[in-house]
């Protein structure tokens, strides 16, 4: 018997009992977590738990922190440990809101019965989503084009310092290998709200490159996965919110700030 045939995301199955008499000053509460893999249970036809996906929680700590349910699906303690540590030396948000830099998704071309005109935008070029490569972090000048002509009415204007400066262009939709796409560039042009948009608060393109390719790798894609609102692998996008909390800092705020500087700037290099 299969549980939801053709569900997506993974199902919880949450056994409990009524506990009336709570002693504050007794053991902590604790519950078994089990993430039995279903791709292992249909390949040999029976439901197989192994050591490393049986867990006991803590219930105080998935109070604090409900994205443990989620992350300890695919990783382990050890692994979420050191993305709480990574994330306490910066994330995308810390960084952009230190640096007064700007984040966000790019104008709406519908919104109930929002209209308004664009003329404005159409002063400076356009990157639409549909025009980008299918991997990154690369874009191409091909992909910096005139406004289009079928967008006569937009439902607004967007923040135009989205528009400018060294920044990095997240389309929602990832990669058949569910990588994230993003792509650097330092040219001025809108985008659609189907686009995230990282601006680190520097006028450095290098930066930028770095952090695009940082975001297209598999590295990214792991801290993506882990970091993720959903236990579900077979993911199609990514979310500006999911972005944010990504770890990320600047090279000023590492061990040896020289050698980072010297990292970004080679890998900058393409």
């Amino acid at each position: 018997l299969l549980l939801f045939p053709g569900s997506k995301h993974p199902c919880m199955v949450v056994t409990a009992q009524s506990n009336a008499s709570v002693d504050p000053m007794g053991p902590p509460h604790t519950f078994d977590y089990v993430t039995p893999k279903a791709d292992l249970g249909l390949l040999y036809n029976r439901l197989t738990i192994h050591t490393s996906d049986r867990r006991r929680l803590l219930q105080s700590h998935v109070l604090l922190n409900p994205r443990a349910i989620q992350g300890l699906y695919w990783g382990s303690e050890r692994e979420l440990t050191e993305i709480e540590r990574l994330c306490l030396g910066g994330t995308f948000e810390s960084v952009i809101g230190g640096t007064k830099g700007f984040s966000g998704s790019g104008f709406h071309r519908t919104d109930g019965k929002k209209a308004v005109d664009p003329d404005i935008l159409m002063r400076i070029p356009h990157i639409a989503a549909p025009w980008l490569p299918p991997t990154g972090p690369a874009l191409p000048a091909s992909c910096v084009r005139s406004w289009p002509e079928e967008f006569t009415r937009v439902a607004g204007l967007g923040n135009f310092d989205l528009y400018e400066g060294a920044r990095v262009i997240v389309p929602n939709g990832m990669t058949p290998e569910h990588r994230i796409r993003a792509f650097a560039t330092d040219k001025n042009a809108s985008v659609s709200n189907s686009c995230s948009v990282l601006r680190l608060g520097t006028a450095d393109l290098a930066l930028a490159r770095f952090a695009a390719t940082y975001l297209t790798s598999r590295l990214g894609a792991y801290l993506a996965l882990l970091l993720a609102p959903s236990a579900v692998i077979e993911r199609t996008q990514i979310k500006h919110g999911e972005l944010q909390i990504l770890p990320f800092r600047m090279p000023d705020r590492h061990s040896d700030p020289s050698r980072a500087r010297s990292i970004i700037n080679e890998v900058a290099e393409w």
